[in-house]
């Protein structure tokens, strides 16, 4: 028996209920039932076991640990766990102007009594020594690592943020073929999201080796010192000589060498937004070459704010534009472009409440950089509204609104999953707005990422359809109600 049956079956007869009773709430047979008791059979209809589940009226934990066990068996382990590192990934929240809040001190340390320490005996000694010395690093730091425990990444994390300098890291990922490789590369990256998330200076080179055997597998390379640390990073050595210094650093190039880059970086939402839109030209243009099948020709986007491109008007967005007649003929033709696009694509859009509420309330769009146009005024919100609502009753499984109390998505963050599976990305926002964006791309990354859009897609960590448009009815209400507080100033 699985852990899921053994759960389902003591929370059966802890409440006292009948199969037949349990049969007909949850549209399941009365031999399901009792198979599934018996870790014989494992229901593949989620929102019958769901119903399940309520009927057994046990408190919302013991409903959220069955049903985690179910989707666990469902899954395999290796695969749910999968899937909870690419919820973690989408949900972090700490970002570029947090690390500075960070308790950790990075100040320059006396540089000639630096020089005197050659042996590290301890972690404690190791954290020392590094937050002393990273500000001596010059204008670049090299770093080639097996592994980066959490301490250590915060301070590099803190020090990155506040100092200009660029950070090149080299390591190894686990192929995504081998047993728990996929696992391996999202735990590893969401290990190193402080250092992604803390400057676009952080540059990461990665390939799919296998661990080497040196003494000292992880070093941190500056223009005049070297830290080389055990596995643990517990205890180390520090090199100082000129010569030895050229050598790791002539080590560290050949390393780096022909290594993929797992980031790529946009200066703005601007170049970001026309890099997705390229994406889209060639997955339309692969719509109409190649033999995919119906279920294959779809793209994924998830993000904070519900697409609402196509509810707008030209002269609603011509009139709200901060830009010459130059620059907005380029953002008209842009927008009629993507427009155009989403008509043709067979796409999956998933966004989140607040998201909505927030377009509700202050008239920015998602996809339109804030610092070009003014907000939309409550009038013209009301109007783009009504318009969704209208729209999104007429779909069936194209657009889902994430549940929050299953996956909270943060202002900032972007999923673009495509049929191809070459451009999947996850996009941080990692500045201010209009800073900077920054994308993963790691094959692994990318196929968990399409099969957690797939999840969603069927149903899980999503709102229904008749919640969704009562949310969206209640900012209509909202908008009608600021409306006439306007009409009585």
């Amino acid at each position: 028996m699985s852990e899921f049956s053994e759960a389902i079956k003591a929370e059966i007869k802890k409440s006292g209920q009948t199969l037949l009773y349990l049969s007909d709430a949850s549209g399941l047979s009365l031999d399901h039932i009792s198979k599934m008791r018996q870790g014989k059979r494992l229901p593949q209809d989620t929102e019958k076991v769901r119903k399940l589940i309520m009927a057994l009226q046990c408190s919302e934990d013991v409903s959220k640990t069955l049903f985690s066990l179910y989707k666990i068996e469902r899954m395999g382990n290796e695969e749910w766990n999968c899937m909870q590192e690419i919820k973690k990934m989408l949900e972090y929240r700490t970002g570029f102007l947090d690390i500075a809040q960070l308790d950790i001190q990075v100040e320059e340390g006396d540089w000639e009594a630096l020089q005197d320490i050659h042996v590290l005996h301890s972690r404690t000694e190791v954290i020392s020594f590094l937050q002393r010395i990273l500000p001596q690093s010059g204008h670049i730091l090299r770093m080639f690592t097996e592994e980066l425990p959490e301490a250590v990444v915060e301070i590099l994390a803190q020090f990155l943020s506040r100092r200009d300098i660029c950070c090149e890291h080299v390591f190894s990922l686990k192929k995504v073929r081998e047993q728990g490789g996929s696992l391996y590369n999202l735990q590893y990256i969401n290990q190193i999201m402080p250092l992604i998330r803390s400057d676009s200076e952080y540059i990461a080179y990665y390939d799919y080796e296998e661990k080497c055997n040196d003494l000292l597998p992880n070093w941190f390379i500056g223009d005049k010192w070297a830290v080389g640390l055990h596995r643990n990073m517990e205890s180390g050595l520090i090199v100082w000589k000129e010569e030895k210094l050229s050598y790791l650093k002539e080590i560290f190039e050949r390393k780096k060498k022909n290594k993929r880059q797992l980031l790529r970086y946009f200066a703005n939402v601007s170049q970001w937004a026309d890099w997705i839109t390229e994406n889209r030209k060639r997955y339309l243009t692969e719509q109409d070459s190649l033999n995919f099948r119906p279920q294959e020709m779809k793209n994924y986007y998830m993000e904070y704010d519900p697409c609402l491109m196509r509810m707008l008007s030209e002269d609603m967005l011509k009139n709200h534009l901060l830009l010459e007649d130059t620059g907005k003929k380029m953002v008209l033709e842009n927008w009629r472009q993507r427009c155009n696009q989403l008509e043709k694509e067979k796409a999956v859009h998933i966004f989140t409440r607040e998201g909505l509420e927030y377009t509700a309330m202050t008239g920015r769009l998602a996809e339109i950089p804030s610092s070009i146009y003014t907000p939309l005024t409550n009038k013209e919100r009301l109007e783009v509204m009504e318009n969704y609502l209208e729209w999104m009753k007429l779909q069936d499984g194209e657009v889902y609104m994430l549940d929050e109390g299953q996956v909270s998505l943060p202002r900032g963050i972007f999923v673009y999953s495509t049929v191809s599976m070459v451009d999947n990305e996850i996009t941080f926002c990692i500045g201010a707005d209009g800073v900077a964006y920054c994308s993963i791309y790691e094959q692994g990354v990318a196929e968990k990422l399409n099969h957690f859009c797939r999840m969603i897609e069927e149903g899980e960590m999503v709102c229904s359809k008749e919640t969704c448009l009562k949310i969206i009815k209640q900012q209509i209400e909202y908008l009608q109600e600021e409306l006439k507080k306007e009409l009585k100033k």
